[in-house]
């Protein structure tokens, strides 16, 4: 075991040490002993050491016994250590796999690693064979949830903010926050809403588990499927155009019509853009008061007949009852 970098070390320290003793304490020995297993001459690693998918490959190893024993020889960053040769020099990302760190985390870069998620069509293979199936450790004992403190199938992981808890962008999976780009949009608009109270599920279809068919898949776009209230009830059939970002015929904007004595009360079944929170401005859906309404109306007389639901002075106190699909009268 001589040629052993590690052992020839300890060896001169030991020689040093202990010149005038014609017995090694225990202790000694064992340091003696390598940590890698494989025959040390010529080499510590066989033949096949380097041949993927060989039975006595480093692969084959590390997935048996873990990764820290390479530190052993090779440090603890794996550039060197006492054998003075960094693993490195065949991954050259480094010996993670993974690109330089810092590039690996930040979302500006072009080697962000929810950016390469992004790109390979969120196949998390190749992270499960080192990091297991569980992402919380494998062979490599370095588990995801380190940094992903809520889990990687948590709703904050790749959008919204997990240190809020909040699951809807603003930030998108590129830590974006301009609401003028689609994957931003009018979330918070709907989701913080004063008037009424929405749902993730009134344009989504959500997971139950983040692997899910429908929610990670290779085109990257988040489908929009209308829910109940958006439909009413599936009386209508909304239209989401990507193209311009638009939604049309949809109850939440005035696609509503329903008989209240001899009139018929309508909204305007407006076209707003997602991409522009202002196009649904208040009195954008229906008309103040919506049309159908026998008489002159001001706002702050819609709660004698709607008191439950506004106030005096026209403001929602129960966005509960606005834009909810039904008819709340006093």
């Amino acid at each position: 075991v001589t040629n052993h970098p590690m052992i020839q070390v300890v060896g001169i320290a030991i020689r040093e040490k202990m010149k005038n003793s014609k017995t090694l304490p225990i202790f000694i020995i064992l340091l003696m002993i390598p940590a890698c297993d494989e025959t040390a001459n010529p080499s510590i690693h066989p033949d096949e050491w380097i041949i993927q998918g060989a039975e006595n490959s480093h692969m084959a190893k590390i997935e048996a016994s873990g990764v820290q024993t390479c530190s052993v020889c090779h440090g603890k960053d794996y550039y060197g250590g006492s054998s003075g040769i960094s693993c490195n020099q065949c991954h050259a990302g480094g010996s993670s796999g993974h690109p330089e760190f810092f590039a690996w985390i930040s979302p500006d870069s072009s080697d962000y690693h929810g950016r390469i998620f992004w790109e390979n069509g969120w196949d998390f293979t190749d992270c499960q064979k080192c990091h297991g199936d569980d992402f919380a450790g494998g062979v490599t004992g370095s588990s995801c949830n380190t940094c992903h403190t809520s889990g990687i199938g948590s709703c904050t992981t790749c959008h919204g903010d997990a240190v809020s808890g909040v699951a809807y962008p603003p930030k998108d999976i590129y830590n974006n926050t301009d609401p003028s780009l689609i994957t931003v949009g009018a979330h918070r608009v709907h989701m913080e809403s004063e008037i009424s109270t929405v749902n993730c599920d009134e344009c989504h279809q959500v997971p139950t588990n983040y692997l899910d068919n429908g929610h990670l898949d290779s085109d990257n776009i988040a489908e929009v499927i209308f829910g109940s209230v958006a439909t009413d009830s599936s009386v209508l059939s909304p239209t989401w155009d990507r193209s311009n970002t638009s939604c049309s015929n949809i109850y939440c904007h005035g696609a509503f019509s329903f008989s209240y004595g001899d009139s018929l009360i309508t909204g305007n079944n407006s076209s707003v853009i997602w991409t522009d929170y202002e196009s649904a401005e208040c009195g954008t859906c229906h008309g103040l008061p919506p049309d159908g309404h026998t008489g002159t109306w001001t706002k702050q007389q819609c709660f004698i007949c709607h008191s439950t639901v506004l106030d005096a002075n026209g403001i929602i106190i129960d966005k509960t009852k606005h834009i909810n699909g039904q008819v709340d009268l006093n």
